[in-house]
């Protein structure tokens, strides 16, 4: 998007699940004026205090918007260096939204009837919170069970992420695998600590109008209930902050929620100056094979890690196929790892 009248695009997440944010790394390059001090709440349910900046024009496309707020934060998250912030409901509450994923391209309009949507689309009623436009649907894991509220989230790579509180209310039997290793880090997270996320399979999952089969849930203790680009992904997702609707046209006849993983993942640690393995998946090829949490990681295949830049280039690129090498230092001891990707659930 263009911004402060600029010729040159700057580079953004779109995020329904968050507020319109700049990350303190790009503040200085737009010259936004301060306006204050806000409460933001990352995806750990955690609060944090944000310095507010104003913007006085950006542009999306054809669309130009005047005087926008921005929260300022301190972004966390490995290897996203070069984007400058988040679009979030701040400005895509003033359009309708559809987004493409297999053409990856995300058509904007002022109005519904702009957008090309088949009478045979799905469509799921929407609840928008009047203060800060964020958009919610109902769910249910069984036809008679009661209805979960879950948060419509692009920014998030899940497919369904639900509390610990919310299974438990609905008593409801899963087939479990938990992952183990460090928690994820979140936006506004400044602390580490032990993983007690898990993932849980859901025979089937309930909308209104739709019902999904074997659908990989991931749970943890404290996090928001959301649909995640994991589910979205399949679908044309066309998304209407003006009528409250949400439109999905399936890729597919049966979409296929559960994916395939070596049931492992890195992190850069940024004390250690090294690539590790931050987590495993219990019952994955991982650690079937007895992959070591925190080992270093030396190569996955022919790519080599030395340094951070070496492990975003990794991790903005990675692309391995069905199997994969990976050799590990572990406490001086090297060792390679041979993988074949699997489902998550079986």
């Amino acid at each position: 998007m263009h911004v402060q009248g600029s010729q040159e695009t700057f580079p953004f997440f779109l995020d329904t699940g968050a507020s319109n944010i700049i990350f303190s790394s790009h503040k200085n390059q737009f010259k936004l004026k301060r306006n204050g001090f806000g409460i933001g709440k990352g995806a750990s349910l955690n609060f944090f205090t944000t310095k507010i900046n104003q913007c006085s024009l950006v542009q999306i496309g054809a669309f130009m918007f005047k005087e926008v707020s921005f929260e300022e934060v301190n972004i966390n998250s490995d290897c996203v260096d070069e984007i400058c912030g988040i679009i979030g409901t701040g400005i895509m509450h003033n359009l309708e939204w559809q987004i493409d994923f297999n053409n990856m391209e995300i058509i904007i309009a002022d109005s519904l009837k702009h957008l090309q949507i088949p009478a045979d689309a799905i469509s799921l009623p929407l609840e928008q919170n009047p203060f800060t436009s964020h958009l919610h649907t109902k769910i249910k894991f069984r036809k008679n069970k009661r209805q979960h509220s879950v948060l419509i989230d692009v920014g998030n790579s899940g497919t369904l992420n639900l509390k610990q509180s919310t299974i438990l209310k609905d008593s409801i039997s899963f087939e479990t695998k938990k992952v183990l290793g460090i928690d994820s880090n979140s936006l506004g997270k400044e602390k580490v600590s032990e993983s007690e996320d898990s993932y849980f399979l859901a025979d089937s999952i309930y909308f209104r109008n739709l019902g999904v089969h074997q659908v990989p849930v991931t749970v943890a203790p404290k996090c928001l209930d959301l649909l995640g680009l994991g589910f979205f992904e399949h679908y044309k997702t066309t998304i209407s902050y003006k009528t409250s609707q949400l439109f999905l046209e399936p890729y597919q006849s049966n979409p296929r929620f559960i994916w395939n993983t070596y049931g492992f993942f890195t992190d850069y640690d940024e004390v250690a100056k090294k690539t590790i393995i931050s987590n495993i998946v219990e019952n994955s090829p991982a650690a079937n094979k007895n992959v070591p949490l925190y080992a270093e990681v030396l190569s996955i295949n022919d790519f080599k890690f030395s340094d951070k830049e070496s492990y975003c280039q990794y991790k903005n690129n990675k692309s391995f196929g069905g199997s994969v090498e990976l050799t590990l230092n572990n406490n001086g001891n090297i060792k390679k790892y041979y993988l074949e990707s699997a489902p998550i659930f079986e």
